[in-house]
């Protein structure tokens, strides 16, 4: 789903031109909300916003502005959002449905906030965990024109009121909700009379909405009709084709493992330079575990389900009688082997994360699937500039990516000059050639098992501990 948030800064006074600027807007973005503020409008049956949305069908609600003051409209496809009911408030309209397809109960609250700090404290406490956001189940986006910053850097030329930032801070820490991190533009808001910039307007998302679309997309894009930025949330995943391969320090805890490694290599008969030969082998035993792996998930996820559904019989049949020592012995059995199944889980999250809590010891894993995709959303790639138009498309971002990095490491001189010293100081020949003297086995050895075992010596995937566990299988490779 697609959302377009825009303090429109009134409908009437250029709305022709805003009509066609937001509907253009929708059609290239593909949005399926929009989220207007500032309408200025307390009877809006004499504004046409079918020329706002374009073709196709939608649905529409509002909250009317105080005089020539606020009001909000919020527009949606109903082929995406199946409304149930909204709640309207003076300052924001919350619009609540389901997600087709999925049935996932969504709650977006449109807001245009007062500029009164006692009034925004207020209306944070309306919208937070004491008000609707308490009241309602499901996710969560907020989204318009808060009319406050969060730090210092979001103002320029305008006074920063700390009091204000801390108490939106504290909204927003204290109900969950998470930022994505804007693209295109620092600022959102300019007053072109005394050229002052702030970003006031953002959208906010609950966690499990975040932890679905950790690489959503939030664009602030030119103002034209307005002296606000649209921001655009787009929420889709681009494929860029395979993931590399990655190694789990579990999988070296797996009763097969050592026999599918020890097997591939035992197979490989390499040809030609050292370094090509270990390249071909490593490449062999990744194809083979890619393989392993594969089967050992489809393989614990039925005994995991097995094993519930055991135990679940076992406690079944322990509140109508005491369990005899044999069930009793199975239902230990039972756990014991969830325990083990659910151990190998948290141990590739904690990887994933690269995180450290308690010395890996504290098995929160949903501490950890926020780091994961913490850095997923970090390390995205949405898009790019590139020629002064924005590009999604996968094959282009990773032409430019390759283009870019191929012009900086580009030899643009071809003879560089020659240095001569006179009576520089020089080494002596001994010295001169303990440079060049081979490494020793002891020398390579130690250096390989002084690194940390979760650290990839090269994008083969393969770490550390794959290495040191393996040393005596690899050490002529290496060497």
């Amino acid at each position: 789903m697609n959302f377009l948030s825009l303090n429109i800064r009134g409908l009437g006074e250029g709305g022709k031109n805003k009509a066609g600027w937001i509907k253009n807007l929708k059609r290239e973005n593909g949005i399926d909300f929009i989220a207007l503020q500032e309408i200025q409008f307390r009877d809006i049956s004499g504004i046409e916003f079918e020329k706002f949305w374009g073709a196709g069908k939608f649905e529409m609600d509002h909250v009317p502005a105080a005089g020539r003051s606020g009001g909000v409209v919020s527009m949606w496809d109903p082929g995406i959002l199946k409304v149930q009911d909204s709640f309207k408030h003076a300052n924001f309209l919350l619009t609540r449905g389901t997600l087709k397809g999925s049935n996932q109960v969504i709650n977006i609250v449109n807001v245009y906030a007062p500029h009164k700090v006692p009034q925004k404290k207020a209306l944070w406490d309306d919208i937070g965990g004491g008000g609707v956001m308490g009241s309602h189940p499901g996710w969560w986006v907020i989204l318009g024109d808060f009319n406050a910053v969060r730090f210092k850097e979001e103002r320029r030329n305008s006074i920063f009121n700390s009091k204000c930032a801390s108490i939106f801070n504290d909204f927003i820490d204290e109900n969950g909700l998470r930022e994505y991190e804007m693209k295109g533009r620092k600022f959102t808001y300019l007053k072109d009379n005394d050229n002052k910039l702030s970003k006031i307007d953002r959208v906010l998302v609950c966690q499990d909405f975040f932890m679905k679309w950790p690489v959503a997309c939030l664009r602030a894009m030119p103002r034209l009709f307005s002296d606000h930025c649209p921001l655009i949330l787009t929420c889709s995943d681009k494929n860029f084709g395979p993931k590399p391969f990655r190694f789990f320090n579990s999988w070296l805890e797996r009763k097969d493992f050592d026999e599918v490694v020890l097997k591939e290599i035992s197979k490989f008969s390499g040809v030609g330079n050292p370094d090509e030969a270990l390249f071909q082998k490593l490449k062999k035993i990744r194809e083979a575990l890619r393989i392993w792996r594969k089967e050992v998930l489809t393989k614990e996820g039925e005994t995991e389900m097995k094993l519930k559904e055991e135990l679940e019989c076992l406690e079944e049949v322990a509140e109508g009688r005491e369990l005899t020592e044999e069930e009793e012995w199975t239902r230990m059995e039972c756990l014991k082997d969830l325990k083990e199944i659910e151990g190998y889980k948290v141990k590739d999250i904690i990887q994933r994360s690269r995180a450290r809590w308690d010395l890996e010891g504290d098995e929160n894993t949903r501490f950890f699937h926020g780091y994961i995709k913490s850095r997923r959303a970090c390390n995205n790639i949405p898009g790019l500039m590139i020629n002064d138009v924005w590009v999604t498309r996968p094959s282009l971002i990773k032409k430019e990516i390759m283009g870019f990095f191929k012009r900086a490491f580009e030899e643009k001189i071809r003879e560089r000059p020659k240095l001569i010293f006179q009576n520089a100081k020089r080494l002596s020949e001994a010295e001169a050639a303990s440079l060049t003297v081979p490494f020793s086995k002891e020398e390579i050895k130690r250096a390989v098992f002084e690194c940390g075992s979760d650290k990839a010596p090269g994008p083969d995937g393969f770490n550390f501990n794959f290495i040191k566990r393996y040393w005596n299988v690899f050490e002529n490779d290496f060497l």
